[in-house]
């Protein structure tokens, strides 16, 4: 449990690598013939689920003193039982790496992933010749698979997330022969295109129409191992620049610019609240502002809703922000969970179809429950740095599941944290 009181931030904090990049080179760094090296590598629980995995396919994993880590592959089946904890991203991605082999696997997950739907990834596997049954009617975990996948053509549906179509885009490079996939309706394109680049990362050629939505994959490809320093996550950081806009200033170093990374568009949101947002060689610097109410489409990144709530609920006005739906299946159902929590906390939150439509003014102070959701523990504490009052949450620790760090981190910039 954490409070954090109304605090005026400055300072400048680097930010925690990409658990999104760093989930998808240790997926390549497995799969290669060799050893790789990851440097800037932020140990969350969602990264410590990606190597967990890649030790059950047969990579060895050594730390090194500067923080990073090396992965020497050598791809088979070690285990008949894999557990991807609570991330969904490492679930999704290694799902289709695991069907590569002619061996029958279990695909376990804990926590608020048991109750999240995985029905997109058992049509987009059994497209490709896998075999998937679950215990139950819903498609929830724990699945059982077996491959081989097999080369083909294939329309799928990624409406709801693009990380199955991710982990089939890691996967079919390895097949003998080529593979088309058409997804019309892909979200989360951003992403899709921090997995292309990670792939050319790795020495591998996937093409790719300009929208995203068809993609070309050579067969009988060989990952190649490498050396990479992971970008800053601009999800993590996301919520340090709200904290910047609510009042003080901040730069965070360590974030690439421009970035693939599909929260990077917080940037442009944060120049319509009123907030200064300066690039420079020593890193991203955000200028609290006018606090102006604002509108913002998060369809293709959802991750930055909870922070951009924060924001709205102290804008003197009403805030629309539209991808609602893509909120439904997380850790929590978050457009409820912000929508009750904040409610605590005076600020009324609609649910409009797709939409949040959120009523600023300034928070008070209370108790608060963080929904064993990160970002839902994140929003609230940003949140608290501008409220009358100062905020408890309850079950705070849940952060560690993208960013260990975060309450210290916040304290190191003058937040009052305790």
């Amino acid at each position: 449990m954490n409070t954090v009181a109304p605090s005026s931030l400055s300072g400048t904090i680097t930010a925690p690598s990409s658990k999104s990049a760093a989930q998808r080179a240790i997926a390549c760094a497995c799969l290669a013939h060799g050893s790789s090296t990851l440097q800037h590598l932020t140990r969350c629980a969602d990264v410590r689920a990606a190597l967990h995995m890649a030790q059950g396919l047969g990579a060895q994993v050594d730390d090194l003193t500067d923080g990073g880590v090396r992965i020497t592959g050598n791809p088979r089946l070690q285990h008949t039982t894999f557990n991807a904890g609570e991330s969904g991203t490492s679930f999704r991605l290694f799902a289709p790496i695991l069907c590569l082999f002619d061996q029958p696997v279990t695909l376990k997950a804990e926590g608020s992933l048991r109750k999240r739907p995985m029905h997109m990834v058992r049509e987009s596997l059994v497209a490709f010749g896998a075999e998937v049954q679950s215990a139950n009617s819903a498609d929830l975990p724990p699945l059982r698979l077996r491959g081989p996948l097999r080369a083909g053509k294939h329309t799928l549906d990624a409406g709801e997330s693009s990380q199955v179509l991710s982990g089939l885009l890691l996967a079919l490079p390895c097949l003998e022969q080529a593979s088309t996939i058409h997804a019309p309706n892909s979200v989360s394109k951003p992403y899709l295109s921090m997995t292309l680049e990670m792939l050319a990362t790795f020495g591998i050629t996937v093409r790719a129409n300009e929208q995203r939505t068809t993609f070309h994959i050579a067969g009988n490809q060989n990952y190649q191992p490498t050396e990479l320093s992971l970008e800053g996550d601009y999800s993590g950081a996301a919520f340090l620049f709200a904290a910047a806009a609510l009042g003080g200033e901040l730069t965070v170093r360590g974030l690439r610019w421009p970035s693939n990374q599909a929260d990077a568009a917080i940037l442009s949101i944060l120049k319509d609240y009123g907030a200064e947002v300066i690039h420079s060689d020593e890193g991203i610097r955000v200028v609290c502002g006018d606090r102006k109410p604002f509108q913002a489409d998060a369809t293709h990144c959802p991750d930055v809703v909870p922070p951009l709530v924060a924001l709205a609920c102290h804008a003197q006005g009403t805030s629309e922000i539209k991808g609602a739906r893509r909120l439904i299946h997380k850790e929590s159902n978050r457009a409820q969970a912000l929508k009750t929590e904040f409610g605590k906390l005076g600020c009324s939150i609609e649910i409009d179809d797709d939409r949040l439509v959120i009523h600023g003014g300034r928070l008070h102070g209370g108790l608060v429950s963080c929904h064993q959701d990160h970002r839902i523990a994140m929003s609230l504490a940003v949140a608290a740095l501008a409220a009358t009052d100062a905020i408890t949450l309850e079950g705070s620790s849940c952060v560690d599941k993208s960013y260990p760090e975060f309450f210290q981190d916040l304290a190191r910039v003058k937040g009052k944290v305790s």
